[in-house]
């Protein structure tokens, strides 16, 4: 019996990083990772990509990603989301942070390098790690 895969979130700065062609990231969205794991985003991190310092002067081709993610867009269907984002909001996050969380609440894992948002992740239940870390603990799982 196949095992279900992981549903990992990825927040913009990840994207971004792999874009720019970071070597530790190349993995990513290969098929060995891709059978054991479905990427998503939201909303918010689809305008940050776009709107990204330097990414037209870069000529960036998003579409190259576009396949390998799912767009999540109900990111405040639960109370409980709801309440835990609350919390949250008491760290004084940025509204694209809150909803990065509620949307990442429902994936298992958030991969981001925002060590706030990490943080921010613990008072909304979220998981979150590196993409560097997440891989590593892949590879260890395999």
């Amino acid at each position: 019996m196949a095992q279900p895969k992981i549903r990992a979130f990825l927040d913009t700065n990840v994207l971004l990083e792999y874009l720019r062609g970071k070597p530790e990231l190349q993995t990513l969205f290969t098929p060995q990772v891709e059978e054991r794991v479905s990427f998503a985003v939201n909303p918010v991190v689809l305008q940050e990509l776009m709107l990204a310092g330097g990414a037209a002067e870069r000529n960036i081709d998003f579409a190259t990603i576009a396949s390998h993610l799912q767009v999540l867009a109900d990111a405040f269907t639960s109370p409980e989301t709801v309440e835990r984002l609350r919390h949250a909001r008491n760290y004084a996050a940025h509204a694209n942070d809150l909803m990065i969380l509620a949307s990442s609440r429902h994936c298992d894992v958030l991969l981001t390098y925002d060590r706030k948002l990490r943080e921010l992740g613990k008072s909304a239940e979220v998981e979150a790690e590196t993409p560097e870390e997440f891989l590593e603990d892949l590879q260890l799982a395999s």
